[in-house]
């Protein structure tokens, strides 16, 4: 590829990531007008049984107790829940203090619907 061309493939991935970073930002303003405040945690696969059991009963755990539980979503790496309710904001913080204790340390908690893997 020459460097025209490599330019030009750049500039438009940019473009790209930009609509899709705007489509985020929609999506969070949808949730947050609809009274649902996510929480993301990015987890990796799990390598073993104890981080199997810390992604699939500890963290579901700690998410119901911190709140009303809307539901849950994602892939093998990731896993976003969804809090709603009169309480929901104050629900996702106390999810987020209590999965961070919980957490192996490289991992990303954010309170965002969509993971931050970086």
């Amino acid at each position: 590829m020459d460097d025209a061309a490599y330019e030009a493939a750049l500039k438009r991935a940019r473009e790209l990531a930009d609509i899709l970073h705007g489509q985020a930002v929609i999506a969070e303003a949808e949730l947050a007008v609809r009274g649902i405040h996510p929480v993301s945690v990015v987890h990796g696969d799990a390598v073993d049984q104890e981080t199997d059991n810390l992604i699939h009963r500890v963290l579901p755990r700690l998410a119901r107790e911190a709140g009303t539980l809307a539901g849950t979503q994602g892939g093998n790496d990731y896993t976003t829940y969804l809090f709603a309710g009169p309480d929901a904001q104050q629900a996702a913080v106390r999810f987020i203090a209590a999965a961070s204790e919980e957490a192996e340390s490289w991992w990303k908690i954010t309170p965002t619907a969509q993971p931050k893997f970086r």
